[in-house]
């Protein structure tokens, strides 16, 4: 996502109103783009500077906390409200004076945040360094320890009104101890035998979806393998949609099947999954994508394939990936899929090129080949290296995506990616459950990658 510097801002200090006033000089940049303008000296990033100046004196009676928020927001893309007192601004801006300014807006005793002409003398004094390409102190951002994300974590989860089955059951396996874990579970199972009716075919947000979390926390020994937990998986997993996709269709179904493998009759699991092969090996749309396209057919088919060795599902997996090699397009070293629209799909859709790396993952997983190698590095390529996003689902999922990358592709370049996103995320604040949910999953899963 384009990082839109907002021509309209919350200005003077009713935050609660969300009074905006008109900013010219609206300037898009993504954050990374950003990053290495500002390093380098070049004109699009004193084009930035100049921007904010314009903004703060536009707005130079707006609280001085909330203008540091905004700053950041215009800066990073990331939403102001996301940012606290607690977020380390070192980490986004490497300039060590304007980071030091910035953190001292967020100050929670007002009397020691600045006063505005010396945020504006501050900017002046930065454009000005730039134009001369003056060499300027960098900012170096605490590193954070893996003691200090398992405590992240860990207040995360607690804080949670009620946090999901496979979020408690990951931080048991982990070791990380969450209070009231007991009391939780229980909490979380009841949620799940209140949608045992009520809840709609799917993998994503679906019942499918319910019941490959609560056979992953038995498979852990996170819950004892109760009969009526059985009983539940396979009522999850009885409901069909008329749909093949990986979302919500007989894609997913699939993918859920092979993870509830241990839950389900043999006769059953037999049936189902050569069912889903014979119909999705005649699918053949024209979305290319991961979450409700050819891809993410593609995934199940590999998966299957990997998991019991079906020769139909890995011919019809490897053809259709001759399809997705054919439908891609490439730019500047990177690979993209367009959607049936022939318009470019946003890098964060579920049915982006980086969730379409999953299935070339799974592909060079089974077969090894560079080809298949070389079009997950290519499509992850499609994300600058400092990557931000407002939207903390999506950004969440790409450091998932680049965590199974490094785990797949052995190279570490893709973990050091998302340490990125881990580091970002510890400045940030989730405004939704679902949003938090889904950090604190991503947060455990690279917690578990570190030695």
């Amino acid at each position: 996502m384009v990082t839109q510097i907002p021509d309209r801002l919350l200005r003077k200090d009713d935050a609660l109103q969300h009074v905006h006033n008109h900013v010219p000089a609206s300037y898009p940049i993504t954050y990374g783009n950003l990053r290495e303008a500002l390093c380098n000296n070049k004109k699009e990033g004193i084009k930035f500077i100049d921007y904010l100046i314009q903004f703060v004196e536009a707005n130079r009676y707006t609280d001085i906390s909330l203008l540091g928020r905004y700053i950041l927001y215009s800066w990073t893309g990331i939403s102001a409200d996301k940012f606290s007192g607690q977020t380390d601004t070192r980490v986004f801006i490497t300039d060590d004076h304007i980071a030091q300014l910035i953190q001292s807006c967020l100050h929670a005793d007002e009397n020691r945040r600045p006063d505005v002409q010396i945020i504006l003398k501050a900017l002046l004094s930065y454009k000005q360094d730039l134009i001369k390409r003056t060499k300027r102190l960098s900012s170096t951002p605490n590193l954070f320890t893996k003691d200090h994300l398992a405590s992240f974590i860990q207040d995360g989860i607690n804080e949670l009104a009620n946090p999901p089955i496979q979020l408690l059951a990951a931080a048991w396996k982990t070791g990380i101890t969450i209070s009231d874990i007991e009391i939780k579970t229980v909490s979380a199972l009841s949620n799940i035998e209140s949608q045992l009716e009520t809840s709609s075919p799917g993998l994503y947000d679906g019942s499918h979806g319910i019941a490959r979390n609560l056979a992953e926390a038995i498979e852990i020994g996170f819950l004892p393998a109760y009969p009526i937990y059985t009983s539940w998986i396979n009522e999850l997993l009885s409901k069909e949609l008329d749909d093949y996709s990986l979302r919500q269709g007989l894609a997913g179904y699939g993918i859920a099947n092979l993870t509830c493998s241990n839950f389900i009759s043999p006769v059953t699991l037999d049936e189902r999954l050569k069912k889903y092969t014979t119909r999705l090996s005649a699918t053949r749309p024209d979305n290319s994508g991961f979450s409700t396209g050819l891809a993410g057919i593609t995934y199940f088919l590999l998966s299957y394939a990997q998991h019991s060795g079906h020769k139909n599902a890995l011919q019809a997996g490897l053809k259709n990936l001759i399809s997705l090699t054919e439908r891609a397009s490439h730019n500047a070293g990177t690979t993209y899929w367009l959607s049936p629209n022939n318009e470019i799909t946003s890098p964060w859709d579920e049915n982006s090129a980086a969730h379409i790396t999953l299935v070339f993952i799974k592909a060079y997983d089974l077969t090894g080949s560079i080809v298949y190698k070389r079009y997950v590095e290519a499509a992850l390529y499609t994300h600058d290296i400092y990557a931000t996003h407002d939207n903390l689902n999506q950004y969440a999922a790409l450091g998932n995506i680049l965590l199974n990358a490094h785990q797949s592709l052995k190279e570490r370049m893709w973990l050091s990616r998302s340490k990125w996103i881990a580091q970002v995320m510890l400045q940030l604040t989730g405004k939704t459950e679902l949003e938090k949910e889904n950090m604190l999953d991503f947060l455990l899963n690279y917690y578990n990658r570190l030695s």
